[in-house]
């Protein structure tokens, strides 16, 4: 399982519940991995990206808080997706 923007973790806490459940519903190992540039927001780039609602910075992630709070196995990747994935 996969979750592209972090932010807080709220949603990967989440996605590693619902592995546990699969997991032991299925007998299957299920990997979740959370990708993420810790930074928050980019940049707009132009109005699609509704620059008066969000600007950069916006939903940036205090990774070390984060970490103490997932499960062992859980992946946070840190960095760009273009590079990290």
């Amino acid at each position: 399982m996969i979750e592209f923007g972090v932010d807080r973790g709220d949603g990967l806490l989440a996605l590693e519940s619902i592995a546990r459940e699969v997991a032991h519903d299925f007998g299957i190992r299920v990997s979740v991995l959370g990708f993420d540039t810790g930074e928050g927001m980019p940049s707009p780039a132009d109005y699609r990206d509704m620059p008066y609602v969000w600007g950069k910075g916006f939903y940036r992630m205090d990774e070390a808080k984060l970490r103490k709070r997932l499960s062992p196995g859980t992946q946070l990747v840190i960095g760009d997706v273009r590079q990290t994935s």
